[in-house]
């Protein structure tokens, strides 16, 4: 129910980015509770459930094209290759920018929010008319926190999602669908900080943080591996 409200929610905010990610992970859900349940079920059961999802397909697609037509064509336009391209092209300034304060401070970086701060020593002189509102953050998390923390700082982050990894993979517990699912969610976010900004909202980086943690723990009690997450 809450996966539900959740993919509910992801879509009416749109926003591209949740929208695609969201519905390629319920995608990944769904084909996967298809495999493991078909051979279970008989004849009745399997055209109940083909019948159900072209149901709902025909639902979600009369409601987005007829209550949500309006909205839904106008955040739609933006989905062209030629205006991703472009608009992602457009910030590769602030990356150049943040690769430069991390080589001027390689170890520990320039401190928290001191991109926000820097940019404008860093830029090139073109692009100074361009600093505004949305240029606080580079758009790429993983450059911006090597930037702000350098490479002690961003060491210490890798350590402690490594130590989450590890006894997923130890244990092979990556191979069940509940795990590698909520993985695949937890892939397509770091995937999208590399374009963008997810793990510079605390409440997103906060909850990624729990369910790599919560994934880690499971494992611990199902292995009887000592491991503190």
């Amino acid at each position: 129910v809450a996966a539900v409200l959740c993919l509910g929610a992801a879509s009416l905010s749109m926003s591209q980015a949740a929208i695609i990610l969201s519905w390629c992970i319920a995608c990944v859900a769904g084909a996967t509770v298809m495999i493991l349940s078909w051979k279970r079920w008989g004849p009745v059961a399997r055209f109940n459930v083909v019948l159900s999802i072209m149901a709902s397909a025909c639902l979600v697609f009369f409601l987005v094209s007829g209550l949500g037509q309006t909205r839904a064509d106008h955040q739609y336009e933006t989905f062209g290759k030629g205006n991703v391209v472009q608009k992602i092209g457009g910030r590769q300034y602030m990356p150049r920018a943040a690769a430069r304060m991390w080589r001027d401070a390689p170890w520990f970086g320039v401190g928290g929010w001191g991109y926000r701060y820097l940019l404008p020593m860093y830029v090139e002189e073109e692009h100074w008319d361009d600093i505004g509102i949305g240029t606080a953050n580079t758009h790429c998390d993983p450059l911006q926190f090597l930037a702000e923390f350098g490479a002690i700082g961003s060491a210490l982050l890798l350590a402690c999602v490594g130590a989450m990894v590890a006894p997923i993979i130890r244990s092979g517990s990556w191979r069940r669908p509940g795990v590698y699912i909520a993985l695949a969610g937890l892939a397509a976010t770091y995937v999208h900080s590399l374009v963008d900004l997810p793990f510079r909202n605390p409440a997103i980086l906060c909850t990624w943080a729990v369910i790599f943690a919560i994934l880690s723990r499971s494992t611990e009690r199902q292995t009887g591996v000592l491991w503190s997450a």
